[in-house]
């Protein structure tokens, strides 16, 4: 018995130390050798409406640490073919897609999207100019969050 339970413990701990596997930033300091990427945010207006959030949170397969709903918070990423995360938050519900286009040296870039209906998103991301760079539609259901009530 004592084994089994020093067995879970140490089961529990190697898990709990786990390292994921997270985005390392680019260790440039000159940030016109990098390219930048930022979300969005649509007001909705109305303190009981929720507001539109669109928010970058894996850059090339590796999750962006501390970036959930954080729309505003810029990522740096060296330039060239990468591929990014939107998700698309409204309320307890959201969707995603990833988005895969050539990061220019110096370019900063918004991540955008707008609910067309139930069933589709349409994301895109704007250059510093304002010119659509990718659009795609992510026609899946949206994920809906139940809140725990104890």
């Amino acid at each position: 018995m004592k084994w089994i339970t020093w067995g879970i413990v140490i089961s529990f701990l190697t898990a709990c130390s786990n390292t994921a596997n997270y985005y390392k930033h680019p260790s440039e300091t000159n940030e016109d050798a990098l390219s930048s990427i930022v979300g969005s945010k649509i007001d909705s207006g109305n303190v009981f409406h929720a507001d539109k959030i669109t928010y970058i949170n894996i850059v090339d397969g590796h999750v962006v640490k501390g970036m959930h709903n954080k729309f505003d918070k810029v990522i740096r990423i060296e330039p060239g073919l990468r591929e990014v995360r939107l998700v698309n938050t409204l309320g307890l519900s959201s969707s995603f897609i990833n988005l895969r286009f050539q990061m220019i040296e110096g370019e900063k870039y918004i991540g955008k999207s707008v609910i067309m209906d139930a069933m589709s998103v349409k994301f895109w991301i704007e250059d510093s100019s304002g010119n659509i760079v990718i659009e795609k539609i992510a026609t899946t259901r949206r994920n809906e969050s139940v809140p725990l009530i104890l």
